[in-house]
């Protein structure tokens, strides 16, 4: 029979809820057979995919968008 600590521990879609779950996940398992999913670990995002591109090489003339766009917000 399940205790109250192993069910209030595993309660919702297969999650432990307690702060102690590397002690519980194994009980759950060894006790009743209870096959938890594979946890990812959420990595932070690449700072890089935020980052502005490079500028461009060689040389580069300037548009006349760019003239208005740099009037515009000067």
């Amino acid at each position: 029979m399940r205790s109250a600590y192993d069910v209030i521990s595993y309660v919702e879609f297969g999650k432990i809820i307690r702060k102690g779950k590397q002690r519980v996940k194994p009980i759950l398992q060894a006790k009743y057979g209870v096959k938890f999913p594979r946890e990812r670990r959420r990595t932070r995002g690449n700072e890089n995919a935020l980052a502005p591109p490079p500028p461009p090489t060689g040389n580069v003339t300037e548009t006349s968008d760019d003239r208005h766009h740099r009037q515009e917000f000067s």
